[in-house]
């Protein structure tokens, strides 16, 4: 078995099929990217996970970033003008969304400071 663990940020919004078993699959991409001095390099990852939390699709949107683990796959195909190549892909065991603190809303200045700080004193 291989394992992955990837920390990026999905390239589109996810999306979900149902197979013919019956049971829904959520497919979406993540991109992570490795700044190397001035260069940088960005992996893309295909993410198939097999799960009845279909509850958790509106939160995998285009630019989430996320933590996924699951066991990887090399998948083989054929482009259009006949060139074989491959992809990387994981089937997805856990995913947590990431982020950051909630953006501060900016407070207003106060016309007066000197009246607003006697407002304030709780004595």
């Amino acid at each position: 078995m291989i394992k992955i663990q990837i920390i990026g940020n999905l390239g589109q919004d996810a999306q979900t099929n149902t197979l013919q078993s019956g049971k829904p699959v959520i497919n979406f991409s993540v991109a992570s990217t490795e700044k190397y001095k001035n260069e940088q390099k960005t992996t893309w990852v295909k993410c198939a996970y097999f799960t009845e939390r279909t509850g958790l699709l509106p939160y995998l949107k285009k630019g989430t970033k996320v933590f996924v683990d699951g066991s990887g796959e090399l998948e083989t195909y054929t482009d259009n003008n006949g060139v074989q190549r491959s992809t990387i892909k994981c089937v997805v065991s856990f995913i947590q969304l990431l982020g950051g603190q909630p953006e501060e809303k900016p407070v207003a200045p106060q016309e007066d400071p000197e009246e607003q700080l006697e407002t304030d004193l709780p004595f």
